[in-house]
């Protein structure tokens, strides 16, 4: 039977929006560069930086979310959704 894994795909899809967010801001960067336009610069890459580290916790604790979906759906009684 299959588990219901919501959980783990939102934590998957959650790592994928960071890194399309930091895609779209390197783009922007550049498109302020070639613009001279060193306050958008400043700001998109300031941004970046957030979403690069917000990226890396995502990362970093997606083996985690996994394992305790498992431990959660594989326990009667317990709701792996949570």
């Amino acid at each position: 039977m299959m588990t219901e894994d919501e959980v783990v795909k939102g934590a998957i899809s959650g790592n994928v929006f960071e890194n399309f967010e930091i895609a779209n801001y390197t783009a922007l960067i550049a498109a302020a560069e070639q613009l001279n336009d060193s306050e958008s610069v400043s700001i998109f890459t300031r941004i970046r930086e957030q979403e690069q580290a917000m990226a890396d916790w995502t990362a970093n604790h997606l083996g985690n979310v996994t394992k305790q979906f498992l431990i959660r759906s594989s326990t009667p009684g317990v709701e792996a959704k949570k």
